[in-house]
């Protein structure tokens, strides 16, 4: 029998006056085989990501490693990719931290650092997706023409 690799978009939380709520923001996907067999938790790494993984709007997920110490978040979505194959370089964003500025929520990234997640931004949680759009409209500045390519990714997957 072959082993099912099935994600499950995982939704975090926060503490506000000592309540617990559900912290849409906050999103990772989670393969409950590879957890049972000892790896990170975080979506299904059975292939290397290659550059047709990273299409501009494609949600991504960063594996874990030194670098990723001073983003507080997970998630990204792709900006623009260059290369081929596994030898891929990408623009991503980590939406959550704010609108778009290099270096502090706009990264580089190789296609082994990062995996590819199922959830789409069509089927992101609305909520999600609100907050997504509220942050790429508050680019300013030079940040705005970076972010520019997934004006049309957002417009395509409005819900």
């Amino acid at each position: 029998m072959t082993e099912q690799h099935t994600t499950a978009l995982v939704i975090g939380s926060t503490t506000i006056g000592g309540t617990v709520h559900a912290d849409y923001n906050d999103i990772a996907e989670s393969c409950f085989p590879c957890v049972m067999d000892g790896r990170e938790p975080g979506p299904c790494t059975q292939r290397p990501t290659t550059a047709a993984d990273l299409t501009t709007g494609a949600l991504v997920q960063t594996l874990p490693a030194p670098r990723w110490a001073n983003v507080a978040s997970r998630s990204a979505v792709v900006i623009t990719a260059m290369g081929s194959g596994t030898s891929t370089i990408a623009l991503v964003w980590f939406w959550a931290l704010g609108p778009a500025e290099y270096q502090r929520t706009v990264w580089t990234v190789q296609a082994d650092e990062v995996v590819p997640l199922q959830t789409t931004l069509k089927t992101l949680p609305q909520q999600t997706y609100r907050a997504m759009v509220a942050a790429h409209g508050k680019a300013e500045g030079p940040n705005v023409g970076m972010v520019a390519p997934l004006t049309a990714a957002l417009a395509a997957a409005h819900h």
